[in-house]
């Protein structure tokens, strides 16, 4: 890890090397000196500025056994929700998670659970009404509203969904591997571009 300030500068001599801080995917601040690092399939770590150092999450194992920490997939599936609530998603589902001064306190999945494995989830969004639009590996979407009613959809030709976005009208762009679909925010297509 390498720091630098916001015009380039490179604020740290030398880079911090971790033995299993590899394939970061994901960085969130926590606190004034505090950042959760996330990587690819080796676990979530915290990394404090002034010490330098960097330490492994620990969650008890009632939250390992529901997060998983080590089946972070994808790049940026974090989401501030508030000053202390982040959505994270594994390939097993997306979690509300509460980070406590650098600690994670609790951590709730927000999808039911899914006994297919090839229902892993890839990316995630929470869009300006409170809607969780979360994807998977195989195009199938699941819109879970505000009043937690469930909702299944699926992306022409069952494409890959790599990434979301929210427009300025609230229609859901979703990146596929083989191009975009958008819907309207209530979960109908609106238009698939190749």
């Amino acid at each position: 890890i390498q720091l630098y300030d916001s015009t380039g500068n490179q604020l740290w001599q030398k880079a911090l090397i971790g033995n299993k801080v590899k394939d970061i995917i994901a960085i969130e601040k926590l606190t004034k000196n505090d950042y959760l690092v996330i990587t690819l399939g080796k676990g979530w770590y915290i990394l404090n500025l002034p010490s330098k150092q960097i330490r492994a999450i620990k969650p008890s194992g009632v939250f390992e056994n529901i997060l998983r920490t080590n089946l972070s997939t994808f790049p940026n599936n974090i989401q501030r929700i508030d000053d202390s609530t982040i959505f994270i998603t594994t390939s097993a589902n997306v979690f509300k998670c509460i980070f406590k001064n650098g600690f994670l306190k609790f951590a709730q999945p927000l999808l039911p659970s899914f006994d297919n494995t090839s229902n892993s989830i890839n990316c995630f969004i929470y869009t300006s009404d409170k809607t969780l639009w979360a994807a998977t590996s195989i195009g199938i979407i699941y819109r879970l509203e505000k009043n937690k009613s469930l909702h299944t959809l699926h992306i022409p030709e069952n494409y890959l969904v790599r990434s979301f976005a929210e427009d300025a009208f609230h229609n859901i762009w979703i990146g596929t591997d083989k191009g975009l679909c958008i819907y309207i925010s209530v979960g109908q297509i609106l238009k698939q571009v190749t």
